[in-house]
């Protein structure tokens, strides 16, 4: 059988983002951040996380929890036959993607937390007018992630 043949467009998820700093779920207690960020290899982005940012109690035997949050407005000239995709390139820590509120990914139990993965994930049944996505990480000690890799919706349409 052949495939019908396909054109993928790409909307990047740069920014602006919301950090949550040592929140198992995104809260106003926030800081506006780009992605993909540049890190330097002896710096965290900001070095560590206070006492004052941990306060949500996050800080768990199984790690230190982090959110971050975008909102987006769904693609417009969608067809009846379009798939969305979200394509998260490798992230390191990444435990749950969220989207509206539902977990759409979560990393599945025979990984580590620690492993960076890259994530496809359809999302086209999950679309509102208005979106909101959350990236849950986890990490092993109380330092502010870095994420380096990019954020992109792709929209797959056949071509008749």
């Amino acid at each position: 059988m052949m495939e019908r043949p396909s054109q993928t467009h790409s909307i990047r998820l740069r920014g602006p983002w919301q950090r949550s700093a040592g929140a198992r779920f995104c809260s106003e207690s926030s800081q506006r951040v780009q992605l993909p960020q540049q890190c330097l290899p002896s710096q965290s982005d900001d070095a560590a996380v206070t006492s004052q940012d941990l306060s949500s109690g996050s800080g768990a035997a199984d790690g230190w929890d982090h959110c971050y949050r975008r909102s987006f407005n769904c693609p417009t000239g969608l067809q009846g036959s379009d798939r969305v995709d979200l394509v998260v390139q490798a992230i390191d820590h990444l435990v749950a993607i969220r989207l509206n509120d539902a977990i759409v990914w979560q990393v599945p139990a025979d990984a580590q937390a620690g492993d960076a993965r890259g994530v496809r994930v359809p999302i086209t049944e999950q679309l509102q007018p208005h979106n909101q996505l959350d990236l849950q990480l986890r990490l092993p000690s109380p330092a502010l992630p870095c994420l380096t890799g990019s954020i992109s919706l792709e929209i797959v349409s056949s071509l008749s």
